[in-house]
């Protein structure tokens, strides 16, 4: 399936089927929601391939917004429909193209208008889909089921409601095989974990539990016994990658080296592609067993940085006002000479979903950060609360109070900066794009 303009089409071979003609205004089969709520995507294949969901979106009723675009030699203006806190949203639907029917349904989601719709998923037969219908206040989910032929809604399985918000940002995984069962990721005990449900909104156990967050979801085993999934549980400067039985809920950690790893595996689940790196180890891939032991390096990248003179890396541990662990990232100059002073470049994001220190290669800085060190300063960094990928409590504190705690987090950060002999505490600099930017000027202006 692909769009063209606003319009959804289907090519089946040779042939090519357009699913819309809307008018300017409704898109067809887009990513909606200004990509918020784990939305990537517009469209959505049942399992069998015979059904194609997508998103419809009306944006007429919401205010254009003016851009300067200069890519033109003059810049012009161009509108953009956005809609801003406390005016018209865009309203959305969903609607299944039945390929063997050549017929479209809409899925009778219902009142109000303006609400939001994630975490779209299928059975493994087809015959029911399944949404997320999030309030306008974001404190409110529904996970409902509708009917994919007729679209009559059938049920709601489970709401979950947070005096902040409620923030989706998976679908549900149905276990392979089983079309009464599946796993939901929810952040509802304060950090993302994985739940069992059955078909009839009941929940069957929590399958994963403690201080430390999921970061994503890998899959199932062929017996659809076993689920994979990624975690903060060793450190959140670290990922690494764990198997769960959905039955007993025995778990066993598959990576055992220091850092941040990624893995893919083999459908049986006997064999796993595992990348990884961390400060002090550049890219390694190697190839696990199903226990986790190493049955051949693929790769360890050689170090190509060896003979260029870059700073030196180090990952702290500060402290916020409440006692909060607060991680950072300190690069020094090459030839930092601890007698002199060396101006400072606090590099700072400081919002949601954003977490800027881990222990990856080269404490995940760049080459700018290195270069700006080379250049003789010393470039901090440091994820401030309301940051991502420490639970619901350390990133809500935020909550319609923007740049507060994030500046009083950034400011321990600057105090620990001047306690050092080697820093120049009259030439402390910010530097950030997006929220960072905001972070920026808020800094700036203290």
């Amino acid at each position: 399936a692909y769009t063209i303009d606003n319009n959804l089409f289907i090519a089946q071979g040779e042939k090519h089927i357009q699913l819309t003609d809307e008018p300017e205004g409704l898109v067809s089969g887009q990513s909606v929601h200004r990509n918020e709520f784990g939305i990537t995507k517009g469209i959505f294949w049942s399992e069998k391939g015979d059904k194609l969901a997508f998103y419809q979106m009306d944006e007429r009723m919401v205010t254009n917004y003016p851009i300067v675009d200069t890519k033109t030699r003059i810049a012009t203006l161009k509108n953009e429909r956005y809609p801003m806190a406390g005016m018209k949203s865009h309203e959305v639907i969903l609607k299944v193209y039945d390929l063997n029917a050549e017929s479209t349904t809409s899925l009778k989601i219902g009142e109000p208008v303006e609400q939001f719709l994630t975490a779209v998923s299928w059975n493994p037969s087809g015959e029911t889909i399944y949404t997320g219908i999030l309030n306008r206040g974001q404190n409110h989910l529904k996970f409902n089921a509708y009917n994919a032929i007729t679209g009559d809604f059938e049920q709601t399985l489970f709401e979950e409601t947070d005096e902040q918000y409620v923030e989706p940002q998976f679908p549900a995984y149905f276990i392979p095989n089983n079309e009464s069962e599946f796993l939901w990721l929810s952040e509802r005990d304060g950090f993302w974990h994985i739940y069992l449900y059955n078909t009839d909104g009941k929940m069957l156990k929590q399958l994963t539990k403690g201080e430390w967050v999921v970061t994503d979801f890998l899959g199932f085993d062929a017996s659809g016994k076993n689920v994979f999934y990624e975690s903060t549980e060793v450190s959140p400067l670290e990922r690494h990658i764990y198997k769960t039985n959905i039955k007993s809920g025995k778990t066993e950690k598959i990576t055992t080296e220091t850092g941040v790893h990624s893995l893919s595996f083999a459908k049986s689940g006997n064999y796993f592609i595992d990348g990884y790196s961390s400060l002090s180890t550049t890219k390694n891939i190697l190839l696990l067993d199903k226990k986790g032991k190493t049955h051949k390096t693929l790769l360890e990248a050689e170090n190509t940085l060896k003979d260029y003179n870059l700073g030196h890396t180090q990952l702290l541990t500060l402290k916020a006002d409440d006692g909060t662990p607060l991680y950072a990232r300190m690069i020094t100059p090459p030839d930092l000479d601890s007698t002199k002073k060396h101006p400072v470049i606090v590099y700072v994001y400081g919002g949601p979903h954003a977490q800027l220190v881990t222990n990856t290669w080269l404490g995940a800085g760049n080459f700018y950060l290195n270069y700006l060190a080379q250049q003789g300063y010393v470039v901090f960094t440091l994820d401030n609360r309301g940051s991502a990928n420490r639970g619901a409590e350390f990133e809500q504190i935020i909550h319609r109070q923007l740049g507060i705690i994030e500046r009083a987090d950034q400011l321990k950060g600057i105090e620990y900066l001047k306690s050092l002999p080697f820093v120049d505490s009259s030439r402390i600099g910010v530097d950030g794009w997006s929220y960072g930017g905001f972070m920026s000027i808020g800094l700036k202006l203290l």
